[in-house]
């Protein structure tokens, strides 16, 4: 889209790799509109509530979260997309 690559969009994924570490639990993929309002730390408390068996459940709470910030932030909310996957 050549609007929005005006304005800064791209379908350029931000990348990076990360070596997985036997203390590590989980990973979160997420769009840029989670990490927007939300820091790794919150992230990581965030989803540390669940257990390994409400994967889903920490999935949704993590987007509602990034959407309630949003919403108290204005009226325009970015995508928020984010998976939980237990290690």
């Amino acid at each position: 889209d050549l609007e929005a690559h005006k304005v800064g969009c791209s379908a350029e994924a931000e990348t990076c790799a990360v070596p997985v570490t036997p203390d590590m639990k989980f990973v979160v993929l997420a769009s840029d509109g989670v990490w927007d309002f939300l820091t790794s730390q919150e992230v990581v408390a965030l989803v540390s509530r669940y257990p390994r068996s409400e994967v889903e459940t920490a999935a949704e709470a993590l987007c509602r979260e990034a959407y309630r910030r949003w919403n108290a932030n204005g009226s325009i909310i970015d995508d928020i997309t984010a998976i939980v996957v237990w290690l």
